[in-house]
């Protein structure tokens, strides 16, 4: 199962650190939860980057850390694509 998430907003340092920061966590997500996290980048004039979920912003800006990025994606999945982490669907 993919999940896609789009990252909006103007080219800059914040966007180019949450795309390099969703590459980075990637892995784990997808690891935990059995699925492909794919996401693309579109250009706006927003100034601060937006995470956007289904056409929905889940969240703007830049998250403090990755950590905060990874429970933000996990959120997001377990919530509006009604996953579970891998480890609770054994236990289930």
């Amino acid at each position: 199962m993919e999940v896609k998430f789009e990252i909006w907003g103007r080219p800059s340092y914040l966007r180019r650190t949450l795309e390099l920061w969703f590459k980075e966590v990637r892995d784990i997500v997808e690891e935990e939860y059995g699925i492909k996290l794919v996401f693309t980048v579109k250009n706006t004039s927003d100034e601060y980057p937006k995470i956007v979920f289904n056409g929905e912003v889940v969240f703007e800006g830049l998250p403090g850390e990755e950590g905060y990025l990874i429970e933000l994606l996990k959120s997001v999945i377990e919530r509006k694509v009604g996953l579970k982490p891998r480890c609770e669907r054994i236990v289930d």
